[in-house]
């Protein structure tokens, strides 16, 4: 691959990055505040342990089947039907992938819906010692499970959209999901003797705005034919074949979130909260630049493992990996040295109190630590899934399992609801070794040298960065982020950190931002 071909390519991934990062960060920032808008309405207790619990089980088959087995699998089988066959056979053959999916989700949701009772009890097993926050968690996972039928339909369509290079409407879906939560909250809660009955309705409108936004897309690039049952289809035999390990695979990673969840169950009223608020925290950073460039790689590297030239492939997925830990590594600084700022200006206030914001703030900075690696496990699993190869995250996976459990078991007694953050940071890490010592004996060297050396720069850079934030927390007294006038303090002192990151990544000669602006470049002047 020249020069120009290669900046071509990786000036691509940075504009379709571009367009996917503010409208994902728009949807974190809606998310926040509908998470806001629960805190204030129910605070942390019963009622919200019993709707994140209820929500979550849902939540995580979304995770496994849509947006995670169902998406990586029909991604790469689509470019290739349509490489080999012409864009007439791959729009009959998403045809009838829609209508497969659309019977088995079905059959899923059905099952779902009588098996709750089981799911909640293995989720969260301690909540039969308050028998209605046991029942009441049953009934909101029922009324919630036709969520996964609605999330996953609308990850096709992303999917499908996103292979078309088309990235806008599938990022800005997930903010519709957002909004519906909020009015449900806001408006319709209060009024409810149990509010969060509101919550649950509010889960399923969004799931119908989710698909409502990509529908007009869909129609004009008249990408998916009629809707049919494929069983005999090759084609759609081998999205099934690829998934199953996919699904094993996911299905690991799960496992995390279920032994996270019991185990903050038995910590005592408001932990799940607690570490759920945390987590949003962490998805926050994480919905910015990282998911897109995860996002907008994929179709880029499914078409690259078509040829037989690996080289272009590794490049991309090295750049890819050097631009996570740009953003990654300072954001990691950040969290940990503003935790109880930012949970204090962004949750506390009404039901939520300065208990609250401590306790969050503990688990929110021991899992700031594995930002990073949460972020590459998310660009390198699909690396060998557009390689078709679907053992090895199988086996990754069963490593991050095994570990996070190990060190849930042997961290929660003595740290409490941090030291399930710094299991799932550690898990994390070893997952993606596992995946990149793999990948480099099937596919040779990765451009290791090239990272580490980006790395130790932006590692230096956010040393640079978290000096300056230790002496501004020195400066500026804890008590003045609180409220309106905390938001605007919180909000100079992040921009000034941004700037001296960026100033020192310069300094320390990154590469990163040198291409940042490189790229930007050619793209103004294209303009």
């Amino acid at each position: 691959m020249s020069a120009s071909d290669r900046d071509e390519v990786r000036g691509r991934l940075v504009r379709s990055a571009s367009t996917i990062t503010p409208l994902t960060l728009l949807s974190r920032v809606t998310g926040y505040v509908r998470d806001k808008v629960v805190a204030l309405t129910l605070g942390a207790g019963m009622r919200t342990d019993a709707f994140f619990v209820a929500f979550r089980i849902p939540n995580m088959l979304r995770e496994i089947i849509g947006e995670g087995a169902m998406s990586s699998a029909v991604i790469p089988v689509y470019t290739e039907v349509s490489h080999e066959r012409g864009e007439e056979a791959a729009r009959a053959f998403l045809g009838r992938v829609a209508g497969t999916f659309a019977l088995i989700l079905t059959g899923i949701t059905a099952a779902g819906i009588l098996a709750s009772p089981w799911l909640v009890a293995l989720l969260a097993g301690q909540f039969r010692a308050v028998p209605a926050k046991f029942a009441l968690t049953v009934v909101l996972n029922r009324w919630i499970f036709p969520y996964i039928l609605l999330v996953s339909l609308a990850a096709l369509c992303q999917a499908v959209l996103n292979a078309h290079h088309r990235f806008a409407a599938p990022a800005a879906a997930p903010i519709l999901m957002n909004v519906a939560l909020i009015v449900a909250a806001w408006l319709v809660a209060p009024r409810l003797a149990e509010p969060t009955y509101a919550l649950a309705g509010g889960v399923l409108a969004g799931g119908v705005l989710q698909i409502a936004v990509q529908v007009p897309q869909l129609r004009r690039l008249r990408a998916v034919g009629k809707p049919a049952l494929g069983w005999r289809d090759p084609a759609v035999r081998s999205v099934l074949v690829l998934m199953s390990p996919r699904l094993l695979a996911y299905g690991i990673n799960s496992v995390n979130t279920v032994v996270a969840t019991r185990f903050a169950a038995g910590l005592g009223d408001a932990s799940v909260s607690y570490l759920y608020y945390a987590n949003r925290l962490k998805e926050l950073v994480l919905g910015g630049f990282a998911v897109s460039i995860a996002t907008a790689i994929l179709p880029t590297l499914s078409r690259q493992a078509l040829s037989p030239d690996r080289e272009p492939f590794k490049d991309h997925l090295s750049f890819a990996l050097r631009l996570i830990a740009f953003v990654t590594l300072p954001a990691t600084v950040g969290l940990v040295a503003l935790q109880t700022p930012i949970v204090r200006v962004l949750f506390e206030g009404g039901r939520f109190g300065a208990a609250d914001t401590r306790a969050t703030a503990g688990v929110l900075a021991t899992l700031s630590l594995g930002l990073f690696f949460f972020a590459a496990v998310r660009v390198v699993v699909p690396a060998f899934y557009a390689l078709k190869s679907t053992a090895l995250p199988v086996a990754a996976a069963l490593a991050d399992a095994s570990v996070f459990v190990a060190l849930c078991a042997a961290l929660t007694p003595a740290m409490g609801l941090p030291g399930i953050g710094l299991a799932s940071s550690a898990a994390a890490a070893v997952n993606v070794g596992v995946l990149l010592v793999v990948l480099r004996r099937r596919e040779g060297r990765l451009r290791g040298r090239a990272i580490a050396a980006s790395v130790a720069r932006i590692a230096a850079a956010s040393a640079a960065m978290g000096a300056l934030l230790w002496a501004a927390l020195r400066v500026v007294p804890l008590e003045a982020f609180r409220g309106w006038r905390g938001a605007a303090v919180l909000s100079a002192v992040i921009i000034v950190a941004t700037l001296a990151y960026w100033a020192a990544a310069h300094w320390f000669g990154a590469p990163e931002a040198k291409e940042l602006r490189r790229l930007a470049g050619r793209r103004r002047a294209r303009a």
